[in-house]
């Protein structure tokens, strides 16, 4: 009999250590939650964007459970920076940075999670799927080439606000959430900006006057490397740059005028540019700054009645 006491002692134990390893469970999410669709921020064309974290969360529990859902952004891919994210592209970098706010001043930190309050109806295997908005903006005064720029975030986690830190599994926590890759994408565009200074005045001159000149600018922007060509059309539609000014009232006198590129004697400048080729205009590479191009006109005689005389150039950009 004696034997058999510590047989039945050691089994007890046993029985006792299990019940007593067994409550450890229970430290096991109530709530699971996973991502929903493919998380990305895509500009698109624009310097702003507004992208989603979507969600669904699952309760295993009989109980609704309520909790403050978080999105902690992980770290950019090379060669950006927490300081700094950049998107790649076309051999050239594009600045941006993302926010938890639609007016983009709160920008998305480690310490300063996306989060939105979430409550899970009772019930085993109830799910409640939403989204988390995110918000985008590039850096401004930027120099990048037409193309497509990408980026990634990896390990950013889907999880539990828990003390100001988003955690994925957080100790002693209801959630049990994951790490994932948020995607960032841009098109820059081949956009070309042009202005152009209000006159080219041939200034006030007697009618006995001959060969004159005048020179205006015309500010051009595009992105780097794109190449463009631009092209001059007066008002009576020539394509050689061969425009009429006119007086006032019942003036009936008219004033002809040659444009040129380069000096008042150069290379006239016309409207056959296409966005391939420069024709009888001027030909240019984009730098993503401001690129100043000078344009002449000339006159041959002023021999008409005194007046003010005026025409209007179009300006054309190709590209």
């Amino acid at each position: 009999m004696a034997t058999t006491i510590p047989r039945l002692c050691l089994l007890l134990l046993l029985l006792f250590a299990a019940g007593m390893l067994g409550p450890g469970t229970a430290h096991a999410a109530n709530v699971v939650c996973s991502t929903n669709g493919t998380p990305t921020v895509n500009f698109g064309s624009s310097s702003t964007a507004q992208g989603s974290i979507g969600y669904i969360c699952t309760n295993y529990t009989t109980s609704p459970v309520s909790f403050t859902l978080c999105a902690g952004i992980g770290t950019p891919s090379y060669p950006g920076t927490p300081a700094q994210p950049l998107m790649q592209g076309n051999g050239a970098t594009l600045a941006f940075n993302l926010y938890t706010n639609p007016s983009n001043t709160q920008v998305w930190t480690t310490a300063n999670p996306l989060t939105t309050p979430v409550t899970v109806g009772g019930g085993i295997g109830t799910p409640i799927s939403g989204t988390i908005p995110v918000y985008g903006s590039l850096s401004s005064n930027q120099s990048a080439p037409a193309g497509v720029y990408n980026a990634s975030f990896f390990n950013t986690v889907l999880g539990q606000l828990v003390g100001g830190t988003c955690l994925a599994v957080p100790n002693n926590g209801i959630v049990s959430g994951l790490d994932f890759t948020l995607t960032v994408q841009a098109n820059v565009v081949s956009a070309c900006v042009v202005s152009a200074s209000p006159t080219l005045s041939l200034g006030t001159v007697p009618a006995t006057a001959t060969n004159l000149s005048g020179t205006t600018t015309l500010q051009v922007t595009c992105p780097t490397n794109t190449s463009y060509y631009v092209g001059l059309r007066p008002s009576n539609n020539s394509t050689t740059g061969a425009g009429v000014m006119r007086g006032t009232g019942t003036n009936t006198d008219t004033v002809s005028y040659q444009l040129h590129s380069g000096s008042a004697t150069g290379p006239i400048w016309g409207n056959t540019a296409t966005s391939t080729s420069a024709g009888n205009g001027v030909a240019g590479v984009g730098t993503g700054n401001v690129q100043t191009i000078n344009v002449y006109a000339a006159t041959f005689s002023a021999d008409v009645t005194a007046d003010t005389y005026t025409d209007v150039v179009t300006v054309s950009v190709n590209y």
